[in-house]
């Protein structure tokens, strides 16, 4: 079995750039018609013309290699470009570092998932997803004047815990939700009112829960708390929970990432097409096929 974590993507348009030759001005009207469409610009990120060979993040280099896409689903190896140190003989010697990561996207309307194949010896998590966020990002702001927000999803579990065990010992003086920018109808139906509030201004929407001075907050596990907290971990945004008489706790630095698993059977046949290989041809379809049934095992939130 190969084991997948599980990344979510998120769009929001750029701001009040200062490159007006790249980032040309639009209208409201213009703004609105481009999030409307905001998987289809993604989805010509990866048109064979579009794909770079390179990514590039913090000075480093990853060789990028497009397998295919169908439908929505994007499947695609991202290799490290260097060196490590390895002691042979008594000697230091230079090793070629070209280990690579699997990684499929689901583009599929109203998913936005990115699952990336574990191997903590090649990458974490979080610097996949930083490296994706800023070329995906990089290419799509003079396009269209997106950007993209990738982040590791988590159990809402994981809040309902940390709150739970300081709740009953000090008591909750302080809660903080970070949600994100309006992008799916899970989320917007979850959260109506706020994501609203939030889209009508352009900005992603901060709810801040204070007590009284000497007081704690009351937070009970009801269906509309369930929903601010299932909203943040579903989209892998930050909670912060501050008890009495103890520091902030951010939710994201507490929680393990959501997993996947699909048999090596089944990851072969995902993997096999090629960007050279027919898209009516039946190996695509079978990669999709199986692709499609390993992606829709994903929650857009977690219980």
């Amino acid at each position: 079995m190969a084991r997948f974590t599980i990344l979510s993507y998120e769009f929001r348009t750029v701001q009040d750039p200062y490159d007006n030759s790249l980032f040309p001005t639009r209208t409201e009207e213009e703004k609105e018609e481009i999030f409307a469409h905001k998987q289809d610009y993604f989805d010509e990120f990866f048109n064979q013309e579009n794909f770079p060979e390179l990514f590039v993040y913090s000075g480093r280099h990853y060789r990028v290699q497009l397998l295919w896409k169908y439908n929505g689903i994007i499947v695609f190896q991202m290799e490290k470009q260097g060196w490590y140190n390895q002691s042979i003989d008594f000697q230091n010697n230079k090793i070629p570092d070209n280990r690579w990561l699997d990684i499929i996207i689901d583009n599929r309307a109203q998913q936005q998932f990115i699952a990336v194949r574990k191997n903590s010896t090649v990458f974490k998590p979080y610097t996949v997803a930083k490296i994706l966020e800023e070329n995906f990002s990089e290419w799509l702001k003079p396009k269209c004047g997106l950007e993209v927000s990738v982040k590791t999803q988590y159990q809402s579990k994981v809040f309902w815990d940390i709150y739970d065990k300081f709740n009953k010992v000090h008591g909750i003086e302080r809660l903080q939700f970070n949600f994100p920018f309006p992008n799916k109808d899970w989320i917007s139906e979850n959260i109506e009112g706020l994501m609203q509030f939030g889209k009508a201004r352009n900005g992603a929407t901060r709810l801040g829960l204070e007590a009284a001075k000497g007081e704690k907050l009351y937070f009970e596990k009801n269906e509309d708390n369930e929903k601010l907290v299932n909203t943040c971990s579903g989209t892998g945004v930050d909670v912060l929970i501050k008890p009495r008489e103890h520091r902030v706790i951010h939710v994201v630095k507490e929680m393990n990432p959501i997993e996947q698993e699909i048999s090596d059977g089944a990851l072969q046949k995902v993997l096999r097409p090629t960007a050279d290989t027919p898209v009516e041809d039946e190996i695509v379809f079978t990669a999709y096929q199986k692709a499609g049934e390993f992606l829709n095992k994903f929650k857009q939130y977690y219980e």
